[in-house]
């Protein structure tokens, strides 16, 4: 549990520091988390999973039928 709230702050605190203030890379090997944005006032969202070289691999955007 301790764990999963540290890499909760970590990935919060990234979004608002620049990478190298943030800490560590937030790279979590195996790790899913959706991606949201609007479109045209329609919210899209797609599954990604965290790769080791702390990039993403992504699905499709797909619509959630839900306005923004």
């Amino acid at each position: 549990m301790r764990q999963k709230l540290g890499a909760i702050a970590d990935r919060m605190l990234a979004t608002f520091l620049p990478q190298e203030r943030a800490g560590a890379c937030p790279c979590r090997p195996g790790e899913g988390y959706y991606q949201y944005r609007c479109v045209s006032h329609l919210q899209q969202r797609r599954w990604c999973v965290d790769k080791c070289n702390c990039s993403a691999t992504c699905g499709s955007w797909s619509n959630t039928f839900t306005t923004c």
